[in-house]
């Protein structure tokens, strides 16, 4: 990922999301899968705004967003790299995280906002449904509790006319 793929003219949906350029991601074949990938804007930019204003002040010029120090330079962070903050994280907050917990985070918030599941299915470039039964971590009883909620609330509605 670029810094410079979290400006104005990479938004969409009205502005509520970015959307980066096609890249390659896991996925069959030599080329693995190319897709965009997108990113809530109201969530992340706070942290992204705070982390240019600290490349800046460290000059870092590399134009990749995660980058690991050597010596005197700053360049592009590796899957190590990744997997130690995510350690780091662990520890500093007492919670197991990894990298795949984002993409859990991400599929759970989107479910939470009542997104159909086909759209959810489209932001993440997925084949179909099936991976949102491992990545929408909303627990059972809450969805129950939406479900009958929302169906006595219709019920109600109904009677009252």
């Amino acid at each position: 990922m670029h810094a410079d793929w979290f400006t104005p003219d990479r938004e969409v949906f009205g502005g509520y999301m970015y959307v980066t350029p096609e890249i390659r991601t896991k996925g069959r074949g030599v080329q693995g899968k190319i897709i965009k990938k997108y990113v809530i804007k109201e969530l992340f930019d706070p942290f992204l705004q705070r982390w240019l204003k600290q490349r800046e002040e460290l000059g870092i010029t590399c134009p990749e967003l995660f980058v690991s120090r050597q010596g005197n330079t700053y360049k592009p962070a590796v899957v190590s790299t990744a997997n130690s903050f995510a350690e780091r994280i662990s520890k500093i907050f007492n919670i197991e995280y990894y990298t795949h917990s984002s993409r859990h985070f991400f599929c759970t918030y989107l479910k939470r906002m009542k997104l159909p599941d086909d759209v959810i299915v489209q932001i993440f470039g997925w084949a179909d449904t099936a991976m949102l039964k491992i990545y929408n971590d909303i627990p059972a009883e809450e969805a129950l509790s939406e479900f009958f909620l929302n169906f006595m609330k219709q019920k109600e509605d109904a009677a009252n006319g």
